[in-house]
């Protein structure tokens, strides 16, 4: 049953940072949405459960799973100019799920992992729509709904991880919860243009998560996991204060 307490935690991560998000703006809050608040207390997990090597190869496997993140957040902002939240929602997850594909085939290693995800993070940020209108519509999801639905995904990773294996479970546990229910939130609530302005901090937050999977797959063997995780965190952070200054160069061109 430990997978039961470590779902709590994770969701009350998650409600935490939505919490921040949404005070701070759509931006700030695509941001937070990408950091790794599911993946990384999943890699914890499934370190202390299966050891470092298997950790190691789940973490892998959240780098590449970046790909797939990035396919999610460009299929939704492009399918939010014509169709409403359900909609666009479908075609993204529909996205997602082929580029899970790709990421799978790249997690052979960290190289061609960390290669696809930079790849198509940077094709993602490229070619987000632009000048899309914000609407007033109707109240979003309370925070604690997305904590419930990560933390959910959470538990399922750590339960399921002696059947999945560590490429599985570093995919299951990198599936975009937190961002496809924000990004339908904001979608509903400020329109297509709303869910365009969650999702371009979506987007530049890859390239944290992917530096967070990355030093702990090279750390979690001979540092351990807790001394990884904390080098990990401190490689997103960093990568994370750079996204609001890109954000706003992108803006300004």
């Amino acid at each position: 049953m430990d997978w039961v307490w470590k779902a709590m935690l994770t969701a009350l991560s998650v409600v935490v940072l939505t919490r921040v998000g949404q005070r701070a703006g759509r931006q700030v809050a695509g941001m937070l949405a990408a950091l790794p608040t599911t993946t990384g207390p999943s890699l914890l997990w499934l370190a202390d459960e299966h050891g470092s090597a298997f950790a190691a190869h789940s973490a892998i496997a959240s780098v590449g799973a970046c790909a797939m993140l990035a396919a999610f957040a460009l299929a939704y902002a492009h399918a939010a100019r014509r169709r409403g939240a359900l909609a666009a929602l479908g075609i993204a997850l529909g996205a997602c799920a082929i580029a899970a594909l790709p990421a799978t085939a790249a997690s052979v290693s960290l190289a061609s992992s960390a290669g696809l995800a930079l790849a198509a993070v940077a094709i993602a940020s490229r070619a987000l729509p632009r000048g899309l209108p914000e609407a007033l519509g109707a109240a979003p999801l309370p925070a604690s709904v997305c904590g419930l639905m990560s933390g959910a995904l959470a538990g399922l990773a750590a339960a399921a991880s002696p059947v999945l294996g560590s490429l599985g479970s570093g995919i299951l546990a990198s599936m975009p919860v937190t961002g496809a229910a924000l990004a339908a939130n904001a979608h509903v609530a400020r329109g297509a243009g709303g869910a365009r302005h969650f999702l371009g901090g979506y987007v530049r937050g890859l390239f944290a998560r992917a530096a967070f999977g990355a030093v702990f797959a090279l750390g979690v063997s001979p540092c351990g996991a807790w001394v990884a995780a904390g080098l990990a965190s401190l490689a997103a952070m960093a990568l994370a204060m750079v996204g609001p200054r890109a954000g706003t160069a992108a803006n300004a061109r």
